[in-house]
């Protein structure tokens, strides 16, 4: 999945009420963005039976070399090592345990990676991006007030 596409989709909030001691109740509700992929590879993949999917996250070797005083273009330069990058060679391929043994196997086999070269993470292999919730909503009550810094003050002592 592109980097520019969020790991979590907000889904419509419910009805917001107010409880007897007078709190609102909130509730926001997210969904997984490889989720909701998986639950449409048939859109994806028209004509085809989908028997099973699993999410895993594949790391690349993001090694890039620049010859700046080589380099007649220095912008040119940097997108041919980003081109490059999108096919370095594959460092670590994160996967859920759920993921079972025969898949794993396709993996190691296809990308052309050591068994060692695999992390089996147990739950969600996006937890980094339990950041949008705190972002995304608005639930101050929630939130650390902003910390707001003062300016130091010299202190000197009279004789």
């Amino acid at each position: 999945m592109p980097a520019t596409l969020p790991s979590l989709l907000p889904i419509k909030p419910s009805a917001q009420g107010v409880r007897k001691d007078g709190t609102v109740v909130h509730h926001n509700y997210f969904v997984w963005l490889y989720e909701v992929i998986i639950a449409n590879l048939e859109l994806l993949f028209p004509g085809m039976e989908i028997v099973e999917a699993y999410p895993f996250r594949v790391i690349r070797d993001a090694d890039i070399e620049i010859q700046e005083l080589e380099a007649e273009d220095l912008l040119e330069s940097m997108e041919e090592s980003i081109r490059r990058r999108k096919f370095g060679s594959v460092v670590i391929v994160a996967i859920q345990e759920s993921m079972p043994k025969h898949v794993r196997s396709l993996l190691i086999e296809n990308l052309e990676i050591k068994s060692s070269d695999i992390y089996t993470l147990v739950g969600n292999l996006e937890l980094g991006s339990l950041s949008q919730i705190y972002t995304g909503v608005e639930r101050f009550d929630l939130k650390y007030p902003p910390y707001r810094s003062r300016d130091s003050v010299a202190v000197t002592r009279s004789k």
